[in-house]
Order: structure tokens, then sequence, then C-alpha cells
């Protein structure tokens, strides 16, 4: 089992454990689920949120690349949201379009600009 919660304030390029912060963690986690205390094996791990620019997600085809598509980008909320991006994908991939959510606004190339000013302010 995978528990975690993360600070916002904390964007770090090299991100490390903060065993403080891991003692909170797995307080609230044994609190919500008091067997865990008996469980063993509680570590920590650290790494980078997966966010894009918009902080949302990346749902779709890629625009150069027939047949690879993407549910990704959605930082802590993708265990929630797995069902649904998946649904959508599935229905993309199968059929070609979704009735479930207007994928537009989630598509890759809306960042096509984005990266080229930011690579122009390198």
């Amino acid at each position: 089992m995978l528990i975690g919660m993360g600070r916002h304030e904390s964007e770090e390029e090299d991100p490390q454990v903060d065993w403080s912060f891991l003692d909170q963690v797995i307080d609230r986690s044994v609190h919500r689920a008091p067997s865990l205390a008996e469980a063993g094996l509680m570590t920590g791990w650290a790494g980078l949120r997966s966010l894009t620019p918009d902080e949302d997600p990346i749902l779709g085809e890629a625009p150069h690349l027939q047949g690879f598509y993407s549910d990704c980008g959605w930082c802590g909320h993708g265990v929630m949201n797995a069902p649904a991006g998946g649904m959508v994908v599935a229905d993309l991939i199968t059929r070609g379009e979704t009735d479930l959510v207007d994928v537009r606004p989630f598509r890759v190339d809306r960042f096509e600009g984005w990266l080229r000013e930011d690579r122009d302010r390198g």
C-alpha cells in the first residue's frame, strides 16, 4: 500500500525524505486504518510532483505519434481520477471519441507555444 501526502511549499529539484514529515503521514494513516500500525515496513520516499505547467492533466492521443495516448500529469490526484481517466482513454482508443468529457482542453498540444516561449527565455 502506498500512502502519502506532500507539502505544496516544498518545490525542490532534488527532494529528500523529511523523516519528521513521515511521522505525520504515519500518524494520519494509522488514525484512518488502525491495522496499519502493525503492518510494519513503513518507510519513506521523496520525489518531484508530476505537474504540468497549468496543473491540468494530459489526456488523449499524441498529435505527432499516432496510437500513443497519454493519461498523465494528474499530480497527486491521479489515483482518484484513474478510473475516469482510464475510461476516457479507453473510449478514445476504441471509438476515437468520448462522450464522458471534452478532452480538447487537456490535449498535450496546448503547451506548444509555452514550450517555445520557455525555451526562448532559456
